[in-house]
């Protein structure tokens, strides 16, 4: 009889508390079957897990909704600010993910896995340690792009060419010498670790005169933290030839060109056809060069902001034949045309 009174009694006050609840107050407002109710009052159900779980509506009003599961919080904004949300691994850990705005801010992504730990993804920003970042790079100014060759082997009398086009190749006098062709690229915003992911160098070409000649071209970098600028009208230091190369290269680049060719005779048609360089087209390299700039970005003295210069040197000689005895000539400086017509190198890095 006892028992029985006890549990009238508790019945009781359990009714008198649900009846307390119903009070002026939304934000004291309980609903025992776990619904949703639609002002801003508290939603408590006891779910399968044993575990006590809290909803908050979304109504835009800054305040904090919550989901509480398997004993650990699970957390969701909706106000614009940091977006919170809980994994339901059981593991009581917190998996946070951040909003997706364009405030630059660092997206944190949820490990599911049984360590316990937070996996960080870069937002799509373009700055994150992950995600790839591509410069376009241009010569800074009419020194930075020029060619050096030898006017005259027995007195070593060395001759420069720069301006508003530069030569690539061979001579086309005094025993088609070699020329040696530097375009530098100044405020190269790469820090010192970065990874190459890909690096190309493209330009215009001057004329159609000598864009079908045959060529053989060796790609180098300057191997130096810091390319220091060139001066044209000094013959006797810091020309392209005397500028020491990277280890790393492109060797024996073939150029040539056949307009006319199809895929029936020629294996190589397509690039042939790019080969027959046009003035109006900016011609790209087929030549990745990211092994050549990671030389450089790794030498200890590299900083962010630092010079680059990439070195387009002859390497045909008489025994390739008379085929291989020309020059093509590239757009450098030429305000009459348009600045936007100078040599550039595109790198993408992480």
């Amino acid at each position: 009889m006892v028992k029985i009174k006890r549990v009238v009694l508790l019945a009781a006050a359990l009714f008198l508390v649900a009846g307390c609840s119903s009070s002026s107050d939304p934000a004291a407002d309980l609903d025992n079957v776990g619904g949703r109710d639609q002002g801003q009052g508290q939603d408590q159900d006891q779910g399968q897990d044993q575990g006590q779980e809290l909803e908050w509506d979304d109504d835009n009003g800054g305040d904090t909704d919550l989901v509480l599961d398997d004993g650990d919080a699970d957390a969701e904004l909706d106000d614009g600010d940091a977006d919170l949300e809980q994994d339901d691994g059981g593991n009581g850990d917190t998996d946070v993910m951040p909003d997706d705005g364009d405030d630059g801010d660092t997206d944190v992504a949820p490990d599911d896995g049984d360590e316990g730990d937070t996996d960080v993804e870069q937002e799509d920003d373009g700055g994150g340690e992950d995600t790839p970042t591509t410069l376009v790079l241009a010569i800074g100014t009419s020194d930075d792009a020029l060619a050096s060759y030898l006017m005259d082997g027995p007195s070593s009398s060395w001759n420069i060419f720069s301006g508003t086009s530069v030569p690539v190749g061979r001579h086309f006098d005094i025993g088609n010498v070699s020329y040696r062709t530097a375009f530098r690229f100044p405020g190269v915003l790469i820090p010192q670790g970065a990874v190459i992911e890909a690096a190309t160098l493209a330009f215009y070409p001057t004329n159609e005169v000598d864009s079908s000649k045959n060529l053989w071209l060796s790609i180098y970098a300057e191997s130096a933290a810091n390319s220091a600028p060139f001066d044209p009208s000094n013959t006797n230091s810091g020309r392209p030839d005397q500028r020491l190369r990277t280890t790393a290269h492109i060797d024996r680049w073939l150029v040539r060109c056949n307009d006319d060719c199809t895929d029936i005779t020629e294996y190589d048609c397509p690039q042939r056809k790019l080969d027959c360089w046009n003035r109006d087209i900016q011609f790209t390299c087929p030549k990745d060069l990211s092994d050549l700039v990671q030389e450089v970005i790794n030498i200890p003295e590299w900083e962010s902001g630092n010079a680059i210069t990439i070195f387009l040197d002859n390497a045909a000689t008489d025994q390739d034949g008379e085929k291989y005895k020309g020059r093509r000539s590239i757009t450098a400086w030429d305000e009459e045309r348009g600045l936007e017509l100078r040599p550039t190198l595109t790198i993408t890095y992480r």
